[in-house]
């Protein structure tokens, strides 16, 4: 009877490690970041290349950044606990590593779904008729442009499209009235 208990305990233990294991190994890392990034200069056309970045966007929006602890010093009670009801509803996997797509039109976009979903219809327009030009920046030359939320490289993508101009203006126009 006690071996047959100690197996269970054993087998249970050994399921549940396997389990974790599981859990991170979606969270996207910078090396994963980086291959992805090896991967999208060797493609050959700007139609393959646009294709990817929109896969991209649109998995990249399911993790968040490491959030910093919630400060909730200067909160009364019952906005301590909307911001923590807030925080909890928020999506649990991580991303050690993101990187920014930013679109560059007068002015430069950081298109990230998680922050604006809203963009969604953006990054529907990404084609290659829309988009002049798309360039990888690594390293210290993206950190040193977009600072520390550069740090596993940019994809910039130019586009003189009326357009895509006009979009943004109406997505940015929706996002202050809103706020």
């Amino acid at each position: 009877m006690i071996t047959k208990f100690f197996s269970f305990l054993f087998l249970f233990i050994s399921l549940s490690s396997f389990s974790q294991s599981e859990k991170t190994a979606g969270y996207l890392s910078r090396e994963d970041n980086e291959t992805w990034l090896a991967n999208f200069e060797k493609l050959a056309s700007k139609d393959l290349k646009l294709e990817a970045i929109k896969q991209k966007t649109l998995s990249d929006s399911e993790y968040v950044k490491p959030r910093p602890g919630m400060c909730l010093s200067g909160l009364n009670n019952k906005q301590r606990a909307a911001l923590r009801k807030s925080n909890n509803t928020k999506p649990k996997p991580t991303a050690a590593c993101k990187i920014l797509f930013a679109l560059h039109t007068e002015n430069t976009y950081p298109i990230d779904l998680q922050k604006s979903p809203q963009y969604l219809t953006l990054v529907k327009m990404l084609k290659a008729e829309n988009i002049t030009s798309v360039h990888v920046l690594k390293g210290i030359s993206a950190s040193a442009l977009y600072g520390s939320r550069a740090s596993c490289g940019v994809v910039i993508m130019t586009s003189e499209d009326d357009r895509i101009t006009e979009a943004l203006q109406k997505l940015n126009n929706q996002k202050t009235t809103k706020s």
